[in-house]
């Protein structure tokens, strides 16, 4: 009961808060907190802006770090997007606060987070609700010239949605923790790390040597070609559609793997430790599938809790591991 009218209390308190405000300024106003003070929230502008980019070796992507190099209060909640054109550009629309610094630094194009960036965290009141004062919709588009190649790209920290378009590099590195997802489209990388914690998708791309770790999200792998790779998955599913899998695996903790019209080159893996497996009209020469309690299907050979085998011995092979789930070859 003595929370209920604490509760009550904070809630009149703010109505009281807003009142006064809306009386001093004549008309209603959004507050917001620094704190626990209530200070009224000054509205973002929205602009247009156009940098002057040379070209460049590296790209890096450091939008949770200032231009001097410190860690910025928080990663700018700008999404960005690195495409094809004509030539090296980039433009940003979205709020003020957030524009982003851009510098050639040496050999490398560097994306930093701009100088006013707020908390994205921030709560707003008014007569609304509460909600956030951050603009999600902020966008970086930067252009590449056709068939450019990067030594690197890299990506270590930041809150908006990536989409890269188009591109071929050495190197791709992605780090990304927070709210962002990410799209690889028509992407082409020599070697790869990436470790996100939210929904991966990659379409029409070659992909070679590394690790993709995905925390928290799916991964989509769709009409592209790995070599090499080892996929991770903590907290999701794993799905891959007309994709040529080379000497890869893919390990999954808590979540279904499924495959369907894949090219399997060399010896590969799919591994579960809680989720099904399904695999349909896969191209391999030989198959062994294993389950520690669940059911098992390998095309007209069914079973539980047990291996079943098709040509073990083939050069190109699938091998299916799963302890606590299904597994289903057709």
């Amino acid at each position: 009961m003595k929370n209920l009218f604490k509760a009550g209390w904070i809630v009149l308190l703010i109505g009281a808060v807003m009142t006064a405000i809306g009386v001093a300024k004549d008309g209603a106003k959004s507050i917001e907190f620094k704190g626990i003070k209530p200070v009224e929230l000054k509205e973002d502008k929205k602009i247009t802006k156009k940098y002057d980019v040379k070209e460049a070796k590296n790209l890096v992507m450091a939008l949770n770090k200032k231009a001097d190099g410190s860690n910025s209060y928080y990663s700018s909640i700008v999404n960005v997007e690195v495409r094809q054109g004509n030539d090296f550009s980039a433009k940003y629309i979205g709020s003020k606060n957030l524009a982003p610094v851009i510098k050639n630094e040496g050999d490398a194009l560097k994306i930093y987070a701009g100088k006013k960036s707020g908390n994205y965290r921030k709560v707003v009141f008014d007569f609304d609700g509460f909600r956030s004062s951050t603009d999600w919709t902020s966008r970086l588009v930067i252009t590449v010239p056709r068939d450019y190649k990067f030594s690197s790209v890299e990506n270590d920290g930041m809150n908006g949605d990536l989409t890269l378009s188009g591109l071929k590099t050495e190197n791709l590195k992605l780090h990304m923790y927070d709210v962002s997802d990410i799209m690889l489209n028509n992407i082409e990388a020599d070697k790869v790390d990436i470790d996100v914690s939210s929904d991966l998708k990659v379409n029409s791309s070659k992909l070679s040597y590394g690790m993709i770790k995905v925390d928290d999200g799916d991964l989509n792998l769709f009409d592209s070609e790995v070599n090499s790779i080892g996929f991770e998955l903590n907290d999701g599913d794993f799905s891959n559609s007309n994709t040529v899998m080379e000497k890869s695996s893919v390990k999954s903790n808590d979540g279904d793997i499924s495959a369907s019209n894949a090219t399997i080159k060399g010896r590969c893996q799919f591994i579960s430790q809680d989720g099904d497996i399904n695999v349909t009209n896969a191209q391999a020469d030989g198959y062994v599938s294993t389950t520690s309690s669940g059911d098992n299907l390998l095309h007209a050979k069914k079973g539980e809790a047990t291996t079943l085998e098709e040509n073990p011995n083939a050069a190109n092979i699938l091998v299916l591991m799963n302890s606590d789930g299904d597994n289903s070859v057709k």
